[in-house]
């Protein structure tokens, strides 16, 4: 337990696996940017810290096209973080699964756009995935750009933060437990969100933040269990 792991790609087709077993792992996979030695002070991932990270400016050194990325932590209080910059519309795929309590998963994709407008950059359609077993754990992404895709899974009692800034994104957040939470923003138009809740859960869904002409946008939220909804 206790490893560091650290790897930095730029280019075309690149791949990346990371597996670490035991506790106190940090994970960190850089596909396309110079951010890495940036993102270690942000595992304390909350609604206050995703906006920070949402804001965060750096500068990319490359591109990341076709990049695939995977992460597969096994123990208690890991971290893992995976960025793939793509400037240029060719998408990245990254998966994390993390299976233990306490573990922190952060994503990043497409992190700069060329103009500079995440509703009509030119990079988009990634595919990010997020699977979170056992208690404790909290899951954040982000993805900017358009026709991204996001799917974030937690089986116990878990909390998951999403931001999705563009057009025609698409998240998916699944959680089964007790004691969840989950937050998704989506920016722009023609944003999908779906919610699935089982067993006592709060959620917060946010559509069109700073656009006000933005449209087009649906959400679904589904909950099953005693409590029922509990929206904030």
């Amino acid at each position: 337990g206790g490893s560091f792991a650290e790897l930095a790609q730029d280019g075309t087709n690149n791949a990346s696996t990371q597996n670490q077993d035991g506790s106190g792992n940090i994970g960190l996979v850089d596909q396309g940017s110079n951010a890495l030695n940036s993102q270690i002070g942000t595992w304390d991932v909350n609604q206050g810290v995703m906006t920070s990270i949402y804001d965060y400016t750096g500068t990319p050194n490359g591109d990341s096209k076709n990049g695939i990325a995977f992460q597969d932590q096994t123990g208690d209080d890991n971290k893992a973080y995976i960025g793939q910059f793509d400037g240029i519309g060719t998408a990245n795929s990254a998966s994390q699964t993390q299976e233990g309590n306490g573990n922190t998963a952060y994503m990043k994709q497409n992190s700069y756009t060329s103009t500079g407008d995440n509703t009509n950059g030119d990079g988009g359609g990634n595919i990010g995935e997020q699977v979170q077993t056992n208690d404790g754990s909290i899951a954040g992404l982000v993805q900017l750009g358009r026709r991204n895709v996001a799917l974030q899974t937690q089986h116990r009692n878990d909390d998951v933060f999403s931001i999705q800034d563009g057009r025609r994104n698409l998240l998916n957040t699944v959680q089964a437990g007790g004691q969840n939470i989950a937050h998704t923003i989506q920016i722009g138009d023609d944003n999908q969100a779906f919610v699935t809740q089982n067993m006592g859960q709060g959620y917060v869904v946010e559509q069109g933040l700073n656009s006000l002409m933005s449209s087009g946008n649906t959400v679904q939220v589904h909950q099953y269990g005693p409590i029922g909804a509990i929206p904030n």
